[in-house]
């Protein structure tokens, strides 16, 4: 007795289930993009696409929820990269002066304060709480720009 494991039935349900949930999470992006820089650069728009797609956790998404908390995990991840490179710097003393020093301390202290909020941001997501999710966002955003 042969049993067969994989009929063509299923693997056309499989497909198309795959194909749809790229279209969600496409049609999700595509908005969110727009809606966020509407009042940017026309090129914010292409990056704000391009930076999300690059991310492969970003075309299993569903809803907004799925797809804000892909792109939080995002931005921790890549801060934490950046606050990596400026502590090997300062370790390394790869600085010129003492006002090089000064200015990457300070930078690495913006760097933790921003990943401390978007740590926050990520809790306050989980638990619904959407006005102290947005406060913390919009103040790990303003981190960087301090300098």
């Amino acid at each position: 007795m042969k049993v067969r494991l994989h009929s063509p039935c299923c693997i056309f349900f499989l497909l198309l289930n795959g194909f749809m949930a790229n279209r969600v999470a496409d049609s999700l992006i595509q908005k969110s993009c727009k809606e966020n820089s509407r009042y940017a650069e026309p090129y914010i728009y292409k990056f704000c696409i391009t930076s999300i797609k690059e991310n492969p956790e970003s075309q299993k998404v569903r809803n907004i929820d799925e797809l804000t908390v892909v792109c939080t995990n995002s931005a921790i991840l890549n801060l934490t990269k950046v606050k990596g490179i400026v502590e090997n710097i300062l370790n390394e003393k790869k600085y010129k002066n003492k006002l090089s020093h000064t200015f990457l301390r300070e930078c690495l202290k913006l760097y933790s304060e921003g990943y401390e909020l978007l740590i926050s941001a990520m809790k306050y997501l989980k638990t619904r709480d959407y006005e102290k999710f947005i406060g913390n966002m919009d103040m790990a955003k303003g981190k960087p720009k301090s300098l």
